[in-house]
């Protein structure tokens, strides 16, 4: 027989997913929650607590448990994976919007990153990444145009920028990735629906062939809110 505990939390946990409580309602109390389900106050409290820890809703002193977005949770940080790929791992249905996609000459920082020369060629993409309508990331990347000039002609709305790397002998198969927790700017909170005060993750990513060339630079701009990150790491003999 399962603790009751878990019983609480299963059945919280359903009712959450299936949006009989929706995101941004209040559970009922803990009180009401103890009369509902035949338990005691601690065996309520456990089942909210993990609850809080899957990010599925947010305890407040004096107003109650409130229902939260629920977060995506991936490997990003230690698998190289599309967006798409992504997003259908997670049953999630994923669309891109293309907000500009120019060639321009190359600075300092995207030189250093793609070990290229400055005013080098390069293609400039910038996409907000959607996972069920709701804006989830904003990517600015950089691709060499000597390496790979057939970019320049894909709409990056309807493919993958991994699959078309693929599709003409760059594919992507091993990324170093930087991670930083900053407040939104400007720009991101705009695109993503935030507040200049809200937290955001923020991946600096490289992309390598077989052969050890850079293809990509991305600067990954997730909403804080959302997303969480799942790293693993293994004991050093």
């Amino acid at each position: 027989m399962a603790a009751r505990y878990r019983v609480v939390w299963e059945d919280l946990r359903g009712k959450i997913l299936n949006e009989t409580y929706p995101v941004g309602s209040l559970l009922p109390t803990e009180e009401e929650l103890t009369i509902l389900y035949g338990v005691s106050r601690p065996t309520v409290r456990h089942a909210l607590s993990l609850l809080a820890e899957e990010g599925l809703v947010d305890r407040r002193k004096r107003r109650g448990t409130l229902v939260c977005e629920p977060q995506s949770r991936r490997e990003y940080a230690t698998h190289v994976q599309s967006f798409e790929a992504e997003m259908h791992t997670e049953r999630r249905i994923p669309r891109t919007k293309v907000i500009s996609c120019t060639r321009e000459g190359a600075d300092g920082t995207v030189c250093q990153a793609l070990h290229i020369k400055e005013d080098d060629a390069v293609l400039r993409l910038v996409r907000v990444r959607y996972a069920n309508e709701d804006p989830n990331v904003l990517v600015v990347t950089y691709v060499p145009l000597d390496v790979c000039p057939e970019v320049e002609q894909v709409d990056f709305e309807q493919c993958s920028l991994y699959q078309t790397l693929r599709s003409h002998g760059h594919e992507v198969v091993r990324a170093r990735r930087r991670l930083n927790v900053e407040l939104a700017d400007a720009g991101s909170a705009a695109m993503l629906g935030m507040s200049t005060s809200d937290p955001v993750f923020v991946f600096h990513s490289y992309g390598y062939t077989d052969d050890n060339v850079t293809v990509e630079y991305s600067v990954a701009t997730y909403r804080g809110s959302t997303n969480s990150f799942e790293f693993t790491i293994e004991m050093q003999a």
